[in-house]
């Protein structure tokens, strides 16, 4: 989907492009650019993990529904060099969540780029918040 989006070349960027296309040719897409946020309150123990103290926000990328599981996913160019971007779109997926009151368990996070892509359960991954004292 990655490859047609960018090669159909409607917008400037790939980004765009890619996600207009998932949108128009994928039944499972659902919404682009899904503003999600994190209130302090909400995040309990791992508001150790984040430094500001502010609310934590963001925007995911692409939003699928597939059977009853909900797809975050993350559009990264060179993918395989972004470190982060698997916690970023497990914290995407946490916030989500949170916002809406669906358990984990019922979510799926993935990242691509257009030559590949991972996709991971949350609801698998061992969290444990870091503490300021952890290094």
């Amino acid at each position: 989907m990655a490859v047609d989006g960018i090669q159909a070349g409607r917008y400037k960027g790939a980004h765009d492009n890619v996600e207009v296309h998932c949108l128009e040719n994928d039944s499972g897409s659902i919404a682009v650019e899904v503003p999600v946020w994190w209130e302090r309150p909400e995040m309990g123990p791992f508001c150790l993990s984040f430094p500001d103290t502010g609310p934590l926000t963001g925007h995911i990328d692409l939003l699928r529904v597939v059977d009853s599981t909900i797809e975050v996913w993350d559009c990264k160019p060179d993918v395989e060099k972004a470190d982060t971007v698997g916690m970023q779109v497990l914290v995407y997926a946490l916030m989500l969540a949170v916002r809406t009151g669906i358990p984990l368990d019922r979510f799926r996070c993935g990242y691509f780029d257009t030559r590949t892509a991972w996709s991971f359960s949350p609801s698998s991954v061992p969290i444990r918040p870091t503490s300021p004292t952890d290094k």
